[in-house]
């Protein structure tokens, strides 16, 4: 199964910015810290759902068997499945029929901000097939994958449909308060011998989840006939919204490891505002759900027209830029009237026979943000050591960038940010780092990507601008994803943008005496580590920053508040992991461990 799972690992590589509707984010956050280079079609990835209901066992701990324990135990081992058996659990046993399918929610089990489940699709028809994730997302090798056939074969021998099945949380909410959007949400099918399917969901989102007695889910079902060839007809596509309240219970009770002192380093960046400083404490605020498709206007992205509205919220104007929004996020890039083939480094490489997939050529100013993007990421060797020089380039100075960038800020009512991060994109700085970038992602063979190769020595001074980052109190890199936004500003305006803002900021709520101090955030972080099921080490502290999340209030029921929250980066070897560790009572909001 390990090697199955690599191989679904493997596919999920990144198309960042080529998509259709280019910010996937609005479900799925994959790397907050900036734009990975390449994105493959999604084949089986785990996944998270929740599910599950209300139904207390009679029956001792010692008969306890765990449907979501085993299934996971065959993804991820003994460990996870002996982790999960401790968490709170719930059994259903409620079915849903869409689309000629039916579907019975089976178990999920909650443990520390996660949620895992499993259940059973049907066909009605016994003449239907039902076709799993490996073989739903990638058509132009569906005729050559042997388990494919042989479905297609079974439909043509029953005379019936081959159908694909998906099941994905929307929202979640606990203990009847808001629903909230996961950032992180997989899904992973398995077939079984009778035709059935076992599908199973993950969601690991300490943003989202929180500890509580009820959990209510609102969760996404599909069902879309396939052709023999692998491709989706999706106008036989069956959708429907389910909705799910569940109270799981300890079945079985989890043993209580030693708590083990975790020696901190003693060097560390610390980041406060001088608010803090002054003071030992900053306000909680009242947290309300953000809508920017309610007041955005193309027009302040790009005064060329509207050539198309491809959906509600996704236009390409007449100079081929594309503008998408959601409630939750907005994303903006120019475009020429170009296209490319995004499947041709895959077939240069290992896919000989991929078919071409042609996308809109990224306009110049798409290709100076990616390599600002980079920069600022930090991890590529030769970005080692560019930081901000110029304050003032020929066009544009960095004060008239960062008054563009928050003048749009403010008018899409996104408040509580701040700069972060500011880099100048002089035309020397293009050229130089436009060679060293193709070097690194096209010639040296260590990076991959499907975006198109451009010429960074064409660069003139109308290209020239600054790539700014904002987040909450100015904190770079911020480990919540949901409030950060990226812009490449240059002498005609914003021409990227990518914001998300889940909430907006309201009214003041209190503000506490005193917040746990940063000495005391790390005990609560080394405490947490210890009892985590993945062991971690603490070799190198990077920082300690105090920001705002916003996190369920105290009393589900009443909403969500901006609370200051500490978030805390360290080593572990080379791997960088993160805390957000709410400043107010301690509690850890996430982490990626």
């Amino acid at each position: 199964m390990d090697s199955k799972r690599n191989v679904r690992e493997a596919l999920n590589r990144s198309l960042s910015g080529l998509t259709e509707n280019p910010f996937l984010a609005q479900r799925v956050i994959t790397e907050a810290k900036g734009e990975t280079k390449m994105k493959k079609k999604i084949t089986g990835a785990l996944v998270l759902v929740i599910v599950l209901a209300v139904a207390m066992m009679g029956t001792g701990y010692a008969l306890f068997s765990s449907q979501v324990a085993e299934f996971f135990g065959r993804q991820y081992g003994d460990d996870m499945a002996n982790w999960l058996r401790e968490g709170k659990t719930a059994r259903l046993g409620e079915s849903i029929t869409v689309g000629d399918v039916s579907f019975t929610l089976d178990e999920v089990v909650y443990r520390d901000r996660g949620l895992y489940g499993v259940g059973t699709a049907n066909g009605i028809n016994a003449n239907d097939v039902l076709v799993y994730d490996d073989l739903t997302y990638i058509p132009d090798s569906f005729a050559e994958m042997e388990d494919a056939q042989a479905l297609v074969e079974k439909a043509k021998q029953t005379g019936g449909r081959l159908l694909a099945v998906g099941v994905l949380p929307e929202r979640i909410g606990v203990d009847g308060g808001e629903m909230l959007i996961p950032s992180v949400v997989g899904y992973f099918n398995e077939p079984n011998e009778d035709g059935s399917l076992t599908f199973s969901f993950e969601v690991e989102d300490g943003f989202v989840l929180a500890d509580g007695e009820s959990y209510q889910v609102q969760l996404d079902i599909s069902v879309i006939e396939m052709s023999g060839q692998g491709d989706m007809l999706t106008d036989m596509a069956v959708q429907e919204t389910w909705n799910v309240e569940f109270v799981p219970v300890v079945m079985e009770p989890a043993a209580q490891p030693e708590t083990i002192a975790i020696e901190m380093p003693d060097s560390y960046e610390l980041l406060v505002p001088e608010a803090y400083k002054q003071t030992g404490t900053l306000p909680v605020y009242r947290a309300t759900a953000a809508d920017l498709t309610q007041a955005i206007d193309p027009a302040w992205f790009n005064e060329s027209g509207i050539a198309e509205w491809r959906s509600d919220i996704d236009i390409i104007f007449n100079d081929h830029a594309v503008l998408g929004f959601s409630p939750e996020s907005v994303w903006y890039a120019e475009y020429s009237d170009e296209f490319y083939d995004a499947n041709q480094t895959e077939r240069e490489r290992y896919t000989p026979d991929i078919a071409p997939d042609y996308r809109p050529m990224p306009a110049f100013s798409y290709a100076i943000l990616d390599i600002a993007a980079d920069v600022h990421n930090g991890t590529k060797e030769f970005v080692k050591g560019v930081g901000l020089e110029h304050e003032e380039l020929a066009l544009i100075t960095l004060e008239t960038a960062k008054a563009r960038a928050e003048e749009l800020l403010e008018k899409l009512g996104v408040n509580g940010f701040a700069c972060a991060y500011a880099l100048d994109m002089s035309v020397d700085r293009i050229k130089t780092l436009g060679e060293k970038y193709n070097e690194f992602w096209y010639e040296s063979g260590q990076g991959y990507s499907n975006l198109p190769q451009q010429d960074y020595s064409a660069a003139a001074l109308e290209d020239e601008g600054y790539y700014l980052y904002y987040s909450p109190l100015g904190v770079d890199h911020s480990s919540d994803p949901r409030h950060m936004a990226s812009l490449y500003v240059n002498s005609r305006g914003v021409v990227f943008a990518n914001i998300y803002n889940y909430f907006n900021r309201g009214e003041t709520l209190y503000t506490p005496d005193t917040l746990i101090t940063p000495e005391q955030a790390l005990e609560r972080l080394g405490e947490a580590i210890t009892h985590t099921r993945y062991a971690k080490k603490v070799d190198a502290l990077d920082r300690v920053a105090l920001s705002y999340s916003a996190v369920r209030a105290e009393n589900k029921a009443n909403g969500m508040v901006f609370v200051p929250a500490w978030q805390i980066r360290f080593l572990d070897g080379e791997n960088e992991h993160y805390a957000n560790i709410n400043a107010v009572d301690g509690s850890i909001i996430d982490s990626s461990f």
